[in-house]
């Protein structure tokens, strides 16, 4: 049964491939031949040109620098995020006094947007890094804050009641069983905040920085180098795709007894 799974799976991502080739070569076909001589394919410029700028930005280090200052921003961002709202949100979740207290207050600021608010962190924390790594933190607090509330809330009673019959204490099964029934809520907000940081981190660093990933996008725009620019932004998709695999396999190690009970 499993190798049927497995054998599936490398169909499919086959076949993810090749629409991906199949998409790519579309593009570069249309754009070559200026298909009905659209003023668009000014802007959207062949795959094999932007491939070339992205060689020469790597070679030239401009996108190493600029990757690491966007990597450092959102990395030190998300790892806030996650070390306070994964433990805020399973308090939240598992306490009755703490979800009374803090969960109407999680529902009034969760649809705030918080790119909003970064003219005023600039006010506050200056053009630095800390309004940029501050944004990415808030953007991803609340989403990890409510995966992990509702992961503390999914706990089966039954068992909880069962462990309290044979002696367990409240720290004992928060630890025990809390944390680990919460897991694959934590780590599907983890992964849907991987994708709402790049967001605020990009648009932080359009709005007001000298490097990174966001204020390369915005120089190349005006400077009228749309290969260079889609560069970057296809840049963004290997990035996040790459944070996006390491919390995978961090998940498939830790949550082995999911995985099982879902097959």
């Amino acid at each position: 049964m499993r190798s049927f799974i497995r054998k599936l799976l490398l169909k499919y991502k086959v076949a993810t491939l090749l629409i991906v080739f199949a998409f790519f070569l579309g593009w570069e076909f249309l754009s070559q031949t200026r298909f009905l001589n659209l003023y668009i394919w000014y802007f959207f410029r062949p795959p094999s040109t932007i491939v070339s700028e992205l060689i020469y930005e790597a070679v030239s280090l401009k996108l190493m620098n600029n990757a690491l200052f966007s990597l450092y921003r959102i990395s030190v961002g998300f790892a806030i995020a996650a070390l306070i709202g994964v433990p805020f949100g399973l308090v939240v979740g598992w306490s009755k006094l703490g979800n009374e207290i803090f969960g109407p207050l999680i529902d009034l600021f969760r649809p705030m947007p918080h790119i909003a608010l970064y003219p005023l962190l600039v006010i506050l924390l200056g053009l630095g890094d800390q309004s940029k790594i501050f944004l990415v933190t808030l953007q991803c607090f609340f989403i990890i804050t409510i995966g992990a509330m509702y992961g503390g809330r999914s706990v089966d009673r039954l068992l909880v009641n069962q462990l309290k019959v044979m002696g367990a204490r409240d720290k004992e099964i928060f630890f025990e069983a809390v944390i680990w029934s919460a897991m694959p809520f934590i780590f599907s907000a983890l992964r849907i905040s991987i994708a709402v940081s790049w967001i605020a981190l990009v648009t932080a660093e359009m709005i007001g920085a000298t490097e990174g990933i966001g204020w390369s996008i915005l120089f190349y725009e005006k400077s009228s180098s749309f290969a260079a620019m889609f560069a970057y932004i296809f840049v963004i998709s290997i990035l996040a795709g790459l944070m996006l695999q390491i919390l995978l396999f961090a998940e498939r190690r830790l949550l082995r007894w999911h995985r099982a009970l879902a097959i």
